[in-house]
Protein backbone atom coordinates (compact mmCIF):
# COMPACT_ATOMS: atom_id res chain seq x y z
CA UNK A 1 0.00 0.00 0.00
CA UNK A 2 1.38 3.28 -1.02
CA UNK A 3 1.70 5.88 2.03
CA UNK A 4 1.35 9.15 1.90
CA UNK A 5 4.70 11.41 1.15
CA UNK A 6 4.39 12.99 4.42
CA UNK A 7 4.30 10.47 6.43
CA UNK A 8 7.17 8.29 4.74
CA UNK A 9 9.77 9.85 6.83
CA UNK A 10 8.52 8.49 9.86
CA UNK A 11 7.98 5.48 8.71
CA UNK A 12 11.01 3.15 10.16
CA UNK A 13 10.21 5.09 13.56
CA UNK A 14 6.67 4.31 13.55
CA UNK A 15 6.70 1.96 16.89
CA UNK A 16 7.97 4.91 18.84
CA UNK A 17 5.51 7.72 17.62
CA UNK A 18 2.23 7.94 19.73
CA UNK A 19 -0.42 10.75 20.32
CA UNK A 20 -1.61 12.45 23.17
CA UNK A 21 -4.10 15.06 23.29
CA UNK A 22 -3.73 15.62 19.48
CA UNK A 23 0.85 16.02 19.16
CA UNK A 24 2.44 13.09 17.79
CA UNK A 25 5.35 12.41 20.17
CA UNK A 26 8.38 10.49 19.54
CA UNK A 27 9.22 9.44 22.95
CA UNK A 28 9.71 12.65 25.10
CA UNK A 29 9.94 14.73 21.71
CA UNK A 30 7.17 16.25 19.78
CA UNK A 31 6.92 16.22 16.29
CA UNK A 32 6.91 19.27 14.77
CA UNK A 33 4.88 19.62 12.04
CA UNK A 34 6.33 21.55 8.68
CA UNK A 35 4.24 24.55 9.08
CA UNK A 36 5.96 25.23 12.37
CA UNK A 37 9.78 24.35 11.84
CA UNK A 38 10.27 27.84 10.77
CA UNK A 39 8.73 29.75 13.75
CA UNK A 40 10.53 26.60 16.19
CA UNK A 41 14.06 27.14 14.81
CA UNK A 42 13.74 31.31 15.87
CA UNK A 43 12.62 29.60 19.27
CA UNK A 44 15.77 27.24 19.81
CA UNK A 45 18.04 29.79 18.17
CA UNK A 46 16.71 32.65 20.63
CA UNK A 47 19.38 32.45 23.32
CA UNK A 48 22.76 32.33 20.22
CA UNK A 49 24.18 29.71 22.50
CA UNK A 50 26.01 27.96 19.55
CA UNK A 51 25.18 25.48 17.61
CA UNK A 52 26.15 22.47 19.98
CA UNK A 53 23.71 24.09 22.36
CA UNK A 54 20.79 24.68 20.68
CA UNK A 55 20.89 21.16 19.04
CA UNK A 56 21.05 19.62 22.62
CA UNK A 57 18.80 22.38 23.46
CA UNK A 58 15.95 21.04 20.54
CA UNK A 59 16.55 17.24 21.24
CA UNK A 60 15.35 17.45 24.63
CA UNK A 61 11.79 18.26 23.21
CA UNK A 62 11.46 18.29 19.92
CA UNK A 63 11.70 16.48 16.72
CA UNK A 64 11.58 15.93 12.83
CA UNK A 65 13.35 14.74 10.69
CA UNK A 66 16.58 16.23 9.79
CA UNK A 67 16.31 18.60 12.86
CA UNK A 68 20.54 18.75 13.15
CA UNK A 69 20.89 19.68 9.66
CA UNK A 70 18.27 22.49 9.83
CA UNK A 71 19.26 23.95 13.40
CA UNK A 72 22.86 24.18 11.98
CA UNK A 73 22.13 25.93 8.46
CA UNK A 74 20.01 28.23 10.42
CA UNK A 75 22.52 29.09 12.73
CA UNK A 76 25.28 29.36 10.51
CA UNK A 77 23.41 32.00 8.87
CA UNK A 78 22.96 34.24 11.94
CA UNK A 79 25.60 36.91 11.71
CA UNK A 80 25.23 37.77 16.10
CA UNK A 81 26.97 33.80 16.45
CA UNK A 82 29.32 33.94 13.51
CA UNK A 83 30.92 37.13 15.30
CA UNK A 84 31.18 35.89 18.98
CA UNK A 85 31.54 32.58 17.75
CA UNK A 86 34.09 30.33 17.65
CA UNK A 87 36.53 32.19 14.85
CA UNK A 88 37.39 30.24 11.59
CA UNK A 89 40.71 27.83 12.06
CA UNK A 90 43.47 28.43 10.58
CA UNK A 91 44.95 27.07 7.84
CA UNK A 92 48.08 24.96 6.90
CA UNK A 93 51.29 26.95 6.46
CA UNK A 94 52.47 27.76 3.08
CA UNK A 95 56.02 28.18 3.57
CA UNK A 96 58.29 29.67 0.41
CA UNK A 97 60.40 27.21 -1.38
CA UNK A 98 63.88 28.15 -0.19
CA UNK A 99 66.47 27.75 -3.38
CA UNK A 100 69.54 26.37 -3.73
CA UNK A 101 71.99 28.99 -3.79
CA UNK A 102 72.16 32.50 -2.22
CA UNK A 103 70.28 35.87 -3.71
CA UNK A 104 68.46 33.66 -5.77
CA UNK A 105 65.52 34.84 -4.16
CA UNK A 106 65.15 38.10 -2.18
CA UNK A 107 62.32 39.92 -0.65
CA UNK A 108 62.34 43.47 0.10
CA UNK A 109 60.13 45.81 2.39
CA UNK A 110 60.01 49.70 3.51
CA UNK A 111 60.04 50.36 7.40
CA UNK A 112 59.61 53.07 9.37
CA UNK A 113 62.03 53.56 12.53
CA UNK A 114 62.23 56.91 14.99
CA UNK A 115 60.56 59.11 12.24
CA UNK A 116 63.15 57.51 9.44
CA UNK A 117 62.91 55.48 6.62
CA UNK A 118 64.72 51.97 5.94
CA UNK A 119 64.61 49.39 3.31
CA UNK A 120 65.57 45.74 4.35
CA UNK A 121 66.13 43.06 1.94
CA UNK A 122 66.63 39.83 3.03
CA UNK A 123 67.67 36.83 1.53
CA UNK A 124 65.56 33.63 1.44
CA UNK A 125 68.23 30.93 1.59
CA UNK A 126 70.18 32.43 3.98
CA UNK A 127 68.40 34.64 6.31
CA UNK A 128 70.91 36.78 5.33
CA UNK A 129 69.91 40.80 5.62
CA UNK A 130 71.18 44.61 4.56
CA UNK A 131 69.43 47.18 5.66
CA UNK A 132 69.64 50.85 3.77
CA UNK A 133 68.48 54.02 5.00
CA UNK A 134 66.63 55.75 2.48
CA UNK A 135 66.18 59.64 1.99
CA UNK A 136 63.07 59.51 0.01
CA UNK A 137 60.42 56.43 -0.54
CA UNK A 138 60.55 56.73 -4.01
CA UNK A 139 60.97 54.56 -6.48
CA UNK A 140 64.22 55.88 -7.75
CA UNK A 141 65.91 55.90 -4.60
CA UNK A 142 64.79 52.28 -4.06
CA UNK A 143 66.54 51.32 -6.98
CA UNK A 144 69.47 53.16 -6.35
CA UNK A 145 70.06 51.14 -3.35
CA UNK A 146 68.97 47.94 -4.96
CA UNK A 147 71.36 48.27 -7.78
CA UNK A 148 73.87 48.62 -5.11
CA UNK A 149 73.14 45.28 -3.16
CA UNK A 150 72.61 43.56 -7.09
CA UNK A 151 76.13 44.49 -7.49
CA UNK A 152 77.30 42.98 -4.20
CA UNK A 153 75.42 40.02 -4.18
CA UNK A 154 74.26 39.38 -7.70
CA UNK A 155 70.85 39.90 -9.61
CA UNK A 156 67.97 37.63 -8.13
CA UNK A 157 66.29 35.42 -10.12
CA UNK A 158 62.61 36.14 -8.07
CA UNK A 159 62.02 39.50 -5.85
CA UNK A 160 59.50 39.82 -3.52
CA UNK A 161 57.77 42.86 -2.36
CA UNK A 162 54.32 44.18 -1.61
CA UNK A 163 52.21 46.23 -3.85
CA UNK A 164 53.33 49.71 -2.72
CA UNK A 165 53.22 52.29 -5.39
CA UNK A 166 57.23 52.26 -5.47
CA UNK A 167 57.25 48.61 -6.07
CA UNK A 168 54.38 48.39 -8.74
CA UNK A 169 55.53 52.63 -10.68
CA UNK A 170 56.24 52.35 -14.08
CA UNK A 171 60.03 53.30 -13.27
CA UNK A 172 60.51 50.16 -11.36
CA UNK A 173 58.61 47.65 -14.20
CA UNK A 174 61.46 49.26 -16.13
CA UNK A 175 63.94 48.31 -13.89
CA UNK A 176 62.96 44.69 -13.45
CA UNK A 177 62.49 44.29 -17.37
CA UNK A 178 66.11 45.77 -18.40
CA UNK A 179 68.12 44.57 -15.32
CA UNK A 180 70.78 46.56 -16.48
CA UNK A 181 73.25 45.34 -13.82
CA UNK A 182 76.22 42.68 -14.13
CA UNK A 183 76.18 39.69 -11.93
CA UNK A 184 78.46 39.31 -9.29
CA UNK A 185 79.70 36.00 -8.28
CA UNK A 186 81.12 37.22 -4.82
CA UNK A 187 79.33 35.90 -2.11
CA UNK A 188 79.18 37.34 1.27
CA UNK A 189 79.70 35.02 4.35
CA UNK A 190 79.86 32.06 2.02
CA UNK A 191 82.03 29.83 4.95
CA UNK A 192 79.40 29.86 6.62
CA UNK A 193 76.12 29.85 4.32
CA UNK A 194 76.10 26.44 3.97
CA UNK A 195 75.57 24.96 7.48
CA UNK A 196 73.15 28.12 8.53
CA UNK A 197 71.18 27.01 5.45
CA UNK A 198 70.85 23.36 6.37
CA UNK A 199 70.42 24.57 10.08
CA UNK A 200 67.52 26.86 8.64
CA UNK A 201 65.66 24.31 7.06
CA UNK A 202 65.70 21.89 10.14
CA UNK A 203 64.20 24.97 11.82
CA UNK A 204 61.94 26.09 9.49
CA UNK A 205 60.20 22.66 9.27
CA UNK A 206 59.59 22.60 12.66
CA UNK A 207 58.19 26.05 12.95
CA UNK A 208 55.76 24.50 10.40
CA UNK A 209 55.05 21.55 11.95
CA UNK A 210 54.05 23.28 15.38
CA UNK A 211 52.20 25.70 13.07
CA UNK A 212 49.94 23.16 11.39
CA UNK A 213 48.55 22.20 14.72
CA UNK A 214 45.05 22.39 14.84
CA UNK A 215 45.11 23.76 11.30
CA UNK A 216 42.66 22.24 8.48
CA UNK A 217 42.82 24.27 4.73
CA UNK A 218 39.24 25.61 3.17
CA UNK A 219 37.68 24.29 1.01
CA UNK A 220 37.48 25.91 -2.28
CA UNK A 221 35.34 28.81 -3.38
CA UNK A 222 32.70 28.00 -5.97
CA UNK A 223 30.39 30.87 -7.54
CA UNK A 224 27.94 32.37 -5.85
CA UNK A 225 29.32 31.58 -2.61
CA UNK A 226 29.26 34.42 0.14
CA UNK A 227 32.28 35.06 1.79
CA UNK A 228 31.97 37.36 5.05
CA UNK A 229 34.73 39.74 5.90
CA UNK A 230 35.81 40.89 9.75
CA UNK A 231 37.87 44.38 9.40
CA UNK A 232 41.27 44.11 11.49
CA UNK A 233 39.81 45.83 14.79
CA UNK A 234 36.45 45.38 14.84
CA UNK A 235 34.29 42.26 16.33
CA UNK A 236 31.09 41.98 13.68
CA UNK A 237 31.91 40.52 10.30
CA UNK A 238 30.46 44.33 8.56
CA UNK A 239 31.31 43.18 5.00
CA UNK A 240 30.35 40.52 2.23
CA UNK A 241 31.37 39.23 -1.11
CA UNK A 242 29.89 37.62 -3.73
CA UNK A 243 32.24 36.06 -5.84
CA UNK A 244 31.64 35.24 -10.17
CA UNK A 245 32.47 31.93 -11.89
CA UNK A 246 36.37 32.77 -11.69
CA UNK A 247 36.34 33.89 -8.01
CA UNK A 248 36.66 37.11 -8.21
CA UNK A 249 33.91 39.50 -5.94
CA UNK A 250 31.00 41.04 -7.92
CA UNK A 251 29.84 42.98 -5.21
CA UNK A 252 30.94 44.47 -2.09
CA UNK A 253 28.74 45.35 0.41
Amino acid sequence: MLQPPAVVPYFNLRDELTNEDGLILKGQQIVIPQSLRADMLHRIHSSHVGIEGCCRRARDCVYWPGMSAAVKDFIEKCDICRSYGSKQPKETLHPHVIPDRPWAKVGSDVFTFDGNDYLVTVDYYSNFWELDYLEKTTSSTIICKLKAQFARHGIPEIFISDNASYHTSGEFHKFSRKRPLQVSHRVMLKPRVSHFSSKFRHQRKRQEMYYNRGTRDLPMLRKGDVVQIQPQGQVTYNYKLKLDRRGEPVNFH
